[in-house]
């Protein structure tokens, strides 16, 4: 990993998570892995919704960091 993609790497994940938790309290959505068990439908969600936000946010941060001139 290259030192400088830890920073992006970190507010890429905090992000996520911030709008994650923004949307499912919008959407009414709530999944705790502790009470409702493992294997369900709203894990598949929860990861999903995870995945989606990660890599939509990770690209809009890449396009929108300024470029190094070398």
């Amino acid at each position: 990993m290259k030192q400088d993609s830890m920073p992006f790497t970190f507010i890429s994940i905090l992000l996520t998570y911030l709008i994650k938790k923004i949307g499912y309290k919008v959407a009414g959505f709530d999944y705790n892995i502790f009470s409702e068990g493992l294997w369900n439908i709203k894990l598949l969600i929860d990861v999903t919704a995870w995945i989606f936000i990660y890599a939509l946010v990770s690209f809009l941060l890449k396009k929108l960091r300024p470029n190094k001139i070398s």
